[in-house]
């Protein structure tokens, strides 16, 4: 039986956005591996909207009373992409980490 990291509201629309944005990173990279413009723009337009969100959402934590835990946000994040794109939010990180 798992638990839930406990988020408070501030962190789960943090856990929502991040994993967001993800996803449409994903989807402008297939766009430009398939050489499709149109989704690639959508998607684009997208990731520019839920990038400014995410940004709110960080803001939104700096005036919260209790830190949030990173690895709680990711948890959670990781949770929601469930087993068909946890190797994708894996290697994300794996990649970030490799450029510190």
């Amino acid at each position: 039986m798992s638990t839930d990291p406990v988020l408070s509201d501030a962190g789960r629309q943090l856990a929502e956005q991040y994993g967001l944005v993800l996803g449409l990173v994903r989807q402008c990279g297939a766009a430009v591996g398939s050489g499709d413009w149109p989704s690639l723009a959508q998607a684009a337009g997208a990731l520019s909207m839920a990038a400014d969100e995410l940004s709110a959402s960080a803001s939104a934590l700096t005036r919260e009373a209790v830190p949030t835990s990173p690895q709680a946000v990711l948890q959670q994040v990781n949770d929601w992409f469930g087993p068909e794109r946890r190797d994708m939010f894996d290697a994300l990180h794996q990649i970030l980490k490799w450029q510190e």
